[in-house]
């Protein structure tokens, strides 16, 4: 299960997302430094404003690794840890794996930014609901999510529940596509703004390459359940 988002008939945007391919394109070239020295045309800052089904709206496109990002490109950690902290009624995150951690250096090391903000959500009263996957080491992930839904109730604002998505399958299918069931979807949603992203919330995903669609003031006149 993938999730993506189509845009259509916006030059503009498109022209942003072909700088972010230039410079990865342009890395073993002379031409490299030029490339990312190109500005971005739209961040968190000054994103680009839309109208999406008669709603103004604003976009912008964040990336990583941060050392490849364009000038004036927003980080994509920077992106999440600020929609997370804006949040405040609700905030439904689906990913496929979620491991505060540097979970592929020997020895592990603990990465708590995104961890840290959604137990800022949570005390703060915002209702977190977390849906994953838990593909990879799922005994280690799911420690780290029960860490989570064990803010449940903490105080009279705290409200946080979390849910292992499985395809469900036969006998048959289990031995072929074993891997295949689960959702591979990374996405945030709250009462604020969307985020359709690349990025598992693990370490790897911020210092590697991924990028980040950051969508706001979507529903300033309808709810999104």
């Amino acid at each position: 299960m993938e999730l993506g988002v189509l845009v259509e008939n916006c030059e503009c945007l498109g022209e942003d997302l072909k700088n972010i391919f230039d410079v990865y394109w342009n890395i073993p070239k002379e031409s490299y430094p030029k490339t990312i020295e190109k500005e971005a045309y739209y961040n968190m800052k000054r994103p680009l404003e839309v109208e999406i089904e008669g709603e103004r709206s604003s976009i912008y496109l964040a990336t990583s690794p941060k050392e490849l990002n364009n000038r004036d490109r927003t980080w994509d950690l920077d992106a999440i840890v600020t929609e997370i902290d804006n949040a405040r009624e609700s905030l439904d995150i689906h990913v496929m794996d979620y491991f505060p951690l540097f979970i592929y250096r020997q020895p592990q090391v603990h990465f708590p930014i995104i961890d840290d903000a959604l137990r800022r959500a949570v005390l703060r009263g915002v209702h977190v609901r977390i849906l994953a996957a838990a593909l990879h080491y799922p005994e280690m992930g799911t420690r780290f999510l029960r860490s989570l839904a064990s803010l449940d109730s903490l105080n009279e604002n705290a409200t946080i529940e979390v849910r292992i998505f499985k395809v469900p399958s036969t006998d048959v299918d289990s031995i072929v596509v074993s891997r295949e069931r689960r959702t591979h979807n990374k996405f945030m949603v709250s009462e604020k703004a969307a985020i359709i992203a690349y990025t598992r919330c693990t370490s790897s995903k911020v210092t590697a390459g991924s990028m980040n669609k950051v969508m706001r003031n979507l529903f300033s006149a309808r709810t999104f359940k």
